[in-house]
């Protein structure tokens, strides 16, 4: 395919409780007890499992909104109208869209099944906490529709198309934690010493360093004078001065706060390589030094200009731009007040306000975890965790033991507690890739020796979905 397929996350596939069901209008029949499926023809089979036309059909939907709510902000820019059919959207020249999601399954579903007939072999069957776990994401299936006021085959239709219904579903669920149990194993087994974890670094260092730079963009411009003004500069007071000159022009009554908004988001700290970028090419240059100046034309008449910064933290072989991040990750406990668990928002947060307090009072934070049934996280990195509790987590001032009430928007409100730092930054990303490198060879290796039979006529029936 022209496009690269991004990698997913098996079990992420099939999951039900990751994606959130749509409550549209509508009518549909009473619910009766479900015994078979709607299209049984197996897609894909091996000696212990199958995958049916009505199981692929689900794992496609789920997948294909999760992919929507992912990249909710680009669907336009990506050529995806939710509201069309996928089968005449073009992906690229070659391809539609629904062939794009086809791949994806291809490569992902024999991966589920060659892991499930893995953990067949070791033995396992499912635990009684496999079986509560399936239960409990039929459950919120049924509150979705109780709260939609719908029956539950309307909202699996709307959601995940007219082939599915709760037995595929718990057949996909079934699935997933047969061959999560054995991933789970593979995984725990990785092991690799800093000699191993530095090799590969230096094999991938692209990957792993960052970069920090400053950068504009002037629209309605005279692309020559921007080139030559842009050029000159050879210090960050004199590119963030052409900047300021450059915004004045643009907005005649831009005062300091606007400016400093601006200047702050035309900073860029940490930048990571991408091997389709020009300007990363660029950046990640051995040659490259602090203050060069990038001048791009878009067109006619827009120009975007950058200027690479001295690196941050360890600099990366002398480089004076190019910089390895040692800033240790944080650790945190916590205790999740949620508003689904005590009806609402203001609930969860009066019962975690109630907890915060007897822990003010002297009872110990490890206590009142084993009580509420709280959790630990490891290396937490910027981006992947909610805004308010990025925002606590990573002040500076925080300190080893600190506790703090968090509440989430819209969601649940957590009781934090401060732990000890975790490993540096570009360890953890190190592992983190040698760790799933590894597990990909293995699993790839699985479904090169797993029997396996193939029905690709079954992918040509999967119904999709559309989305308001």
């Amino acid at each position: 395919m022209a496009k690269r397929i991004l990698a997913i996350i098996l079990s992420a596939l099939m999951l039900f409780s990751l994606f959130s069901c749509t409550k549209n209008e509508g009518d549909g029949d009473d619910a009766t007890e479900v015994t078979k499926e709607i299209n049984p023809l197996p897609v894909l089979k091996t000696e212990n499992f199958e995958v049916t036309v009505s199981m692929m059909t689900y794992y496609f939907n789920a997948y294909y909104r999760s992919f929507v709510k992912q990249n909710e902000a680009n669907l336009t820019a990506l050529g995806l109208n939710t509201t069309a059919d996928l089968k005449n959207q073009k992906y690229d020249d070659d391809y539609t869209w629904f062939d794009y999601f086809c791949f994806v399954l291809a490569e992902s579903v024999p991966q589920q099944l060659a892991l499930a007939e893995a953990a067949k072999a070791a033995g396992h069957e499912l635990s009684e906490d496999d079986k509560a776990y399936i239960e409990s994401e039929m459950e919120k299936l049924n509150k979705t529709a109780e709260e939609a006021e719908k029956p539950i085959q309307y909202i699996i239709t709307l959601n995940y198309g007219d082939a599915v219904n709760e037995l595929t579903i718990r057949k996909c669920l079934e699935l997933t934690r047969y061959s999560k149990s054995y991933g789970d194993k593979l995984a725990s087994q990785y092991s690799f010493s800093d000699e191993e974890l530095d090799s590969y670094f230096e094999k991938n260092a692209n990957t792993f360093l960052s970069f920090n730079y400053i950068r504009y963009q002037i629209n309605k411009c005279d692309v020559e004078k921007v080139n030559a003004d842009f050029s000159s500069c050879v210090t960050e007071e004199d590119f963030v001065n052409m900047i300021k000159k450059y915004a004045k022009e643009a907005v005649y009554d831009a005062d300091d706060e606007y400016m400093e908004e601006l200047l702050d988001d035309c900073y860029v700290y940490g930048a990571a390589y991408n091997d389709t970028s020009d300007f990363a090419k660029w950046a990640f240059d051995k040659a490259r030094n602090a203050y060069d100046i990038y001048i791009k034309n878009i067109n006619d008449d827009t120009v975007l200009v950058a200027m690479a910064l001295p690196g941050s933290d360890e600099a990366y072989k002398g480089s004076p731009v190019l910089w390895k991040d040692i800033t240790p990750l944080h650790n945190i406990n916590s205790i999740i007040f949620s508003a689904d668990e005590y009806g609402n928002e203001k609930d969860a947060k009066k019962k975690a306000e109630e907890i915060f307090e007897r822990y003010k009072n002297g009872e110990s934070f490890a206590a009142l975890m084993e009580e509420c049934e709280g959790g630990s996280s490891s290396n937490l990195v910027r981006g992947n965790i909610p805004t308010e509790i990025e925002k606590w987590v990573f002040d500076e001032a925080r300190t080893e033991g600190e506790v703090g009430l968090v509440t989430v928007k819209n969601s649940s409100t957590y009781l934090l507690e401060m732990r000890a730092d975790g490993i540096p930054a570009w360890k953890h990303f190190t592992l983190d890739a040698l760790r799933n490198e590894t597990f990909n060879n293995e699993v790839a290796e699985l479904v090169k020796n797993t029997a396996m039979e193939e029905n690709s006529d079954g992918f040509s029936q999967i119904t999709t979905i559309t989305m308001d």
